[in-house]
């Protein structure tokens, strides 16, 4: 005699949440491999084919073996509300800028340890750079000169 709850069988299907018409497929199923009913009675409650029903058959038990899978432990990662796109975006705005900011530092030191480096070079022999003097003219243009009572 045995001790205990007499086993469901088949009657686990009744506690899962889905659709009848799939219930009574999983039952059907679960009756089979049971040896409870016959695949031609399955197949003839059901309105299967015999092919369909091994199709079927093999598709719950892959899924049913698939849900079997340990999982990654722990909870879930928040997914971040920004896209990654936008993240690598940033990601290469904020290596430009530091690579500025670089720039400008080196910039800064050669400044201050030798300031000729960034002025512009003086002429040798002239007064200054090379434009003094040209402040007065626009270039492209000529003047023409003119004297007073000259005639040609």
């Amino acid at each position: 005699m045995r001790v205990g709850r007499p086993p469901l069988k088949s009657g686990h299907v009744d506690g899962l949440e889905g659709p009848g018409r799939e219930k009574e497929r999983l039952r059907a199923i679960l009756e089979t491999l049971a040896g409870e009913v016959t695949i031609e009675t399955a197949c003839a409650e059901l309105d299967l084919s015999r092919s369909h029903f091994y199709e079927l058959r093999a598709r719950a038990l892959q899924a049913a073996l698939d849900g079997l899978i340990p999982g990654v432990p722990g909870r879930k990662p928040k997914i971040a509300s920004v896209e990654i796109s936008e993240v690598q975006r940033l990601e290469r705005e904020s290596a430009f800028l530091r690579q500025e900011l670089d720039i400008a530092r080196v910039r800064t030191e050669l400044a201050l340890v030798m300031p000729n480096v960034l002025r512009e070079p003086v002429r040798p022999g002239g007064k200054g750079s090379a434009r003094a003097g040209q402040n007065s003219r626009r270039p492209g243009k000529r003047r023409i000169s003119t004297t007073r009572g000259s005639t040609s």
